[in-house]
């Protein structure tokens, strides 16, 4: 009796770890490529285009022209609410779409290009990803790390 209980516990430890890895890895395979690839090719373009004596301040101006820009909040940041006000500023008019792992928001940016939505966290770990479209159907996509905690730290 003892014996078929430490195998059944140990072979639902094992199981209930290998999804859980599964899981994470999957979920991580899949958020980072994304942020990854969108500024790496852009930088490329910049960097192929500087042919003319221009200074990195003026590359970095257009290159966040097209994208959108998280201004609030930070990445990486603990937040003891379990709502918070995602800000940022994007191609002017464009859609926006804020996916939590609770919910997905829509919103459009003004004509200067500056969104505001309240969204919900859910305990612990949230990753925020905030995508626009503009009128000429370009993408952009930015990813954030948000984790609401009542811990006092």
């Amino acid at each position: 009796m003892v014996k078929e209980l430490v195998i059944a516990i140990v072979l639902g430890a094992l199981l209930g770890f290998g999804a859980t890895g599964t899981y994470f890895a999957l979920s991580h395979k899949n958020s980072t490529p994304a942020t990854q690839k969108e500024p790496s090719s852009e930088i490329q373009s910049d960097q192929t285009n500087s042919s003319d004596n221009s200074t990195t301040e003026s590359s970095d101006i257009t290159q966040t022209a097209d994208q959108v820009v998280v201004s609030a909040p930070e990445n990486e940041t603990f937040v003891n609410q379990s709502t918070v006000t995602v800000k940022g500023t994007a191609p002017p008019n464009s859609f926006i779409l804020i996916v939590t792992p609770i919910n997905s928001y829509q919103t459009t940016a003004t004509e200067s290009g500056n969104f505001e939505t309240d969204v919900q966290l859910e305990a612990g770990a949230n990753f925020i990803s905030v995508n626009s479209i503009d009128s000429q159907n370009n993408q952009s996509e930015a990813v954030i790390l948000v984790t609401y905690t009542t811990a006092q730290i």
